[in-house]
């Protein structure tokens, strides 16, 4: 439920936007220990918050419009019980020890609006193309354009190992990565377009944390830090169709392929649980964050 506030100028639309929102959510919590039998427990509640974001609009036609939204949504924090183990010297006794999420929802949105009473076969006026856009080789309505680009990114990325119950996690995050790509599309006089890209880049910090979780019934609970650095490389195909398509713009939707492969170098190692872990046992002191641990290879398609 909210409201917006913004600034027309030409057929584009910058904007703000605020109120309330409503949400019902479901937690599950199961005890990941292999020394005991499965315990589960679920708690549902609704919750009202509050959100905010920004976005800009753009009319393709005086009936049809093309919008970009953020938006944030926050619903404050809620306790719930996790299941009681026996034996358990945490607080909670005999409800189980009570845990709090932080509920928070950060959302990206692409629109395709209708404004009612609109005239659908109306049109805007030819406009002259950007001067900084370079210009597209067009003949009998075929278009083909292409560049280079660069792009930064901040990625995170996370594997569990286990059937019912998980064994091992890896959580990669703050990939830290420049990168270049090279781009090109290919539109054709029957409004069917092929798009792509294809780049490669080098990431320059990340961390990772290693986990175990009781694997044997003499081994507790397990974290380790690491430090990565590392490279990516991708490429994307897109095949589309433009429903809408004028000089100074183009709308359709595709599908397409991606293959996007990330190596990363692991070095150092710092327990966080348990002393007696992966890394080291006193007094041997940590591993170095220049010593190479480990490679990672990773694909996703």
């Amino acid at each position: 439920l909210t409201g917006r506030l913004g600034y027309a100028f030409g057929r584009t639309l910058l904007y703000g936007k605020a109120g309330a929102a409503f949400e019902h959510d479901e937690i599950n919590v199961t005890v990941n220990d292999r020394k005991t039998p499965v315990l589960s427990t679920t708690t549902g509640f609704d919750a009202w918050g509050w959100t905010g974001g920004a976005g800009v609009e753009y009319a393709l036609t005086p009936a049809w419009s093309v919008s970009v939204e953020y938006d944030y949504l926050n619903f404050g924090n809620h306790d719930f019980a996790t299941p009681y183990v026996p034996g358990n010297t945490l607080p909670g006794h005999p409800v189980g020890p009570i845990a709090s999420l932080a509920d928070t929802v950060q959302e990206l949105t692409l629109g395709l609006n209708y404004r009612f009473g609109a005239d659908t076969s109306a049109a805007w006026p030819a406009v002259a193309p950007l001067a900084l856009k370079a210009p597209s080789w067009t003949r009998s309505g075929w278009e083909i354009e292409g560049g280079s680009r660069y792009m930064f990114s901040s990625g995170r990325a996370q594997w569990d190992i286990g059937t019912n119950q998980v064994s091992s996690r890896l959580t990669w995050y703050n990939l830290l990565t420049n990168s270049a790509e090279l781009y090109g599309r290919i539109d054709t006089p029957w409004n069917v377009f092929v798009s792509g890209f294809i780049g490669a880049g080098q990431t320059f910090s990340g961390d990772q944390n290693d986990e175990d979780f009781g694997e044997a019934a003499n081994r507790l609970y397990q974290n380790t830090h690491s430090t990565n650095t590392g490279h990516i490389s991708y490429a994307v195909i897109d095949l589309g169709y433009d429903v809408f398509r004028a000089p100074d713009y183009k709308f359709g939707p595709f599908v397409g392929y991606t293959n996007f492969n990330q190596y990363i170098f692991k070095y150092g190692c710092v327990q966080i649980a348990n002393p007696n872990s992966n890394c080291v046992a006193p007094p041997t002191p940590p591993l170095p964050s220049t010593q190479l641990i480990g490679l990672e290879d990773m694909t996703w398609q």
